[in-house]
């Protein structure tokens, strides 16, 4: 029964590592980084794996200080652009790219991708 338990449970955690997290930007950190935890809600920077929402009301400028992340998507869903730094860390998404509302999402930094580019869901 034990053995059989742990199995389970491993495959969860392995589940959840493979489907990431919704972070959320609040850029409360004040320092435009996709690293300083205080940037995300839930607190923490993205992780392999995680979707990235930013829902912002005016524009913005951030910066992917994470170099070789997968990312699973990108959703911009505020009435603000949201302008992504190059830095020169790329990124993967495994995912779509969602611009929803009025909102802008410009993303010019090195990215490897087989995404689909969507506005509004279409």
């Amino acid at each position: 029964m034990k053995k059989r338990i742990v199995l389970i449970g491993a495959a969860c955690l392995s589940a959840l590592a493979l489907c990431g997290a919704e972070k959320t930007w609040t850029g409360s950190a004040g320092d435009a980084l996709f690293s300083s935890d205080a940037n995300w809600s839930p607190s923490g920077a993205p992780a392999d794996g995680d979707s990235l929402l930013f829902a912002n009301t005016s524009a913005i400028s951030v910066t992917n200080d994470l170099a070789g992340y997968t990312f699973s998507g990108i959703a911009a869903s505020g009435s603000g652009a949201v302008t992504f730094q190059d830095t020169g860390h790329e990124f993967t998404l495994s995912g779509d790219v969602t611009v929803s509302g009025s909102g802008v999402l410009n993303i010019g930094v090195p990215r490897a991708d087989a995404s689909n580019f969507l506005r509004d869901g279409r």
